[in-house]
């Protein structure tokens, strides 16, 4: 284990050890979750750059990496879980897209010193890992990184876990944390990490979001995406829908992204940065 995985992310990386392959299947298990991976995938098209060298930093097994390696971008998968980077090589080995994969990195976003300042062309960290950073420091410490690494001008794109939107979920799984709910509020901790249901988890406000960024002038904020937006209210009705019905409402949820009354609901929030 590398020397800097603290008590809870050594946490983090068994249960992701251990979910790696659900975590592949995860964006395709149904159509709501596909929602996340569609809106996403629209957000990267418009923003990256032609050619280049992306880093995926919290990459998981590799569902965004694939896609980039196919679209022509050479890609550096990184992430905490050794598992996930084992499945990752398997994976882009069988897609067909391994020459396009420069490195298979086991590290946390807090903490990317295998690469070189100002060394990619864009940086994608996607499906939350920053919602796995708890400590403000270390997430301070973790923006950091995937600017440093960043060439000037390049996008950056960070989703986290939304702090309202996991109020639903709460309420329909362990609504006795009614008295815990201002707690959480305040503090935006997964109550029940320990669970096994899910792990170690920081989720995110727009207000916090905000200030986070602010402590790096080098860069900015060039959108926040409310990524299922209504979707995230709605998940049995998204997976009844028709496919046909389904690919229109995509196209409906990839409008309601960019609202910003939606942004407070939306499971995922993308941000997405521009490295002066």
């Amino acid at each position: 284990m590398p020397e800097f995985i603290s008590d809870y992310q050594e946490k983090v990386r068994r249960y992701y050890d251990t979910n790696a392959g659900r975590e592949w299947q995860r964006l395709f298990q149904d159509q709501y979750h596909q929602v996340e991976y569609l809106v996403t995938r629209h957000y990267l098209n418009a923003f990256l750059p032609g050619t280049g060298k992306i880093l995926d930093a919290g990459s998981g097994p590799g569902r965004y990496a694939v896609y980039l390696a196919k679209k022509g971008y050479q890609v550096s998968l990184v992430d905490i879980s050794p598992n996930a980077l084992v499945i990752a090589q398997e994976i882009t080995r069988e897609e067909g897209v391994i020459n396009k994969v420069e490195d298979f990195t086991e590290a946390s976003i807090t903490d990317l010193s295998n690469y070189h300042d100002n060394s990619f062309d864009a940086v994608v960290a996607l499906g939350g890992p920053l919602s796995h950073v708890l400590d403000s420091q270390q997430r301070e410490r973790a923006i950091g990184e995937l600017v440093r690494v960043a060439k000037s001008g390049a996008p950056i794109f960070i989703s986290v876990m939304n702090r309202y939107a996991q109020l639903a979920n709460i309420i329909k799984y362990t609504p006795e944390d009614a008295e815990q709910v201002f707690d959480f509020l305040r503090h935006g901790d997964h109550l029940h990490p320990e669970t096994g249901v899910f792990t170690y988890t920081h989720f995110f406000t727009i207000e916090e979001l905000s200030s986070l960024f602010s402590q790096h002038p080098d860069v900015k904020v060039e959108n926040i995406v409310a990524v299922e937006s209504l979707a995230s209210l709605l998940k049995g009705d998204v997976n009844n829908l028709p496919e046909e019905l389904f690919n229109k409402w995509v196209e409906v949820f990839i409008k309601l992204s960019s609202e910003p009354s939606l942004t407070g609901i939306s499971t995922h929030l993308l941000n997405i940065l521009r490295k002066n």
